[in-house]
């Protein structure tokens, strides 16, 4: 008798977030969690979340629920979900509602799927942004990088690491300080915002970040340069930052 092949799903509730644990072509484990919903500038809802991985690199392929739900941000589309962290956030690839009318706690049903983990459902509950201010989904809000002397620059550099990679910023007229994050703008200090494939990875608040497992195929990697304010520097309306491409064979 053949043996049956038999595939396990488990989806358990954990404080503040769902856990999905799938066993068939690979391991997935992924963990949604402070899943938000807040007024975008421009009308409807943004909603950003972060994705804990804990099993293989996966690809998010789309999302479905109330009120059109779609994918948009600078690479929006099929997005790299590395072994790691990751996160759907206003200064990158994030989550957009067609919804006028919510009130503050109100939970919204969303269902983002993986190509490998499937189907994950996930509550985004409305929140009123600090200061009563619209989230500037998709937008940025840029500091004048030539402000105090000459501009600040950035190239970066990416080199396998362990079961990763390891990402370098070389920097000129900047100084990473994590030390004056949050506080008031002092020109040519602040820290780094990291993307893969337009989803953010998080703060670089030193030159060397890391990245975790990447699914197959090419992934651009950028670094852009962000004030202690966590307004973008940019030179004549563009962005001070840099990008590589790291490929992932199949």
């Amino acid at each position: 008798m053949k043996a049956a092949r038999v595939l396990i799903v488990l989806l358990i509730l954990v404080a503040g977030g769902w856990w999905f644990l799938g066993a068939g072509r690979g391991s997935y484990e992924i963990h949604i969690e402070n899943a938000v919903a807040q007024t975008a500038h421009g009308g409807g809802l943004a909603v950003s979340l972060d994705i804990q991985n804990a099993g293989d690199p996966d690809v998010l392929t789309g999302v479905s629920g109330e009120g059109g739900p779609k994918i948009v941000g600078l690479d929006a589309g099929d997005l790299p979900i590395q072994s790691g962290k990751s996160s759907l956030a206003s200064d990158g690839a994030h989550v957009r509602l067609d919804i006028s009318e919510a009130a503050e706690g109100d939970l919204i049903p969303l269902t983002l799927t993986f190509r490998g983990a499937g189907d994950i459902a996930v509550k985004a509950r409305v929140t009123v942004p600090s200061g009563g201010h619209a989230m500037h989904a998709g937008m940025q809000m840029f500091v004048d990088a030539a402000e105090g002397g000459a501009p600040p620059t950035v190239s970066i550099a990416v080199a396998p690491e362990a079961d990763g990679y390891r990402i370098e910023a070389a920097v000129e007229n900047f100084t990473f300080s994590e030390v004056l994050m949050d506080g008031d703008h002092v020109p040519g200090t602040g820290h780094g915002h990291l993307y893969v494939g337009g989803i953010k990875i998080g703060r670089m608040l030193s030159p060397t970040a890391f990245l975790g497992k990447l699914p197959p195929g090419a992934h651009e990697v950028r670094v852009a340069l962000f004030s202690n304010n966590h307004r973008a520097y940019a030179l004549d309306g563009q962005a001070i930052e840099a990008t590589a491409t790291i490929e992932v064979d199949e």
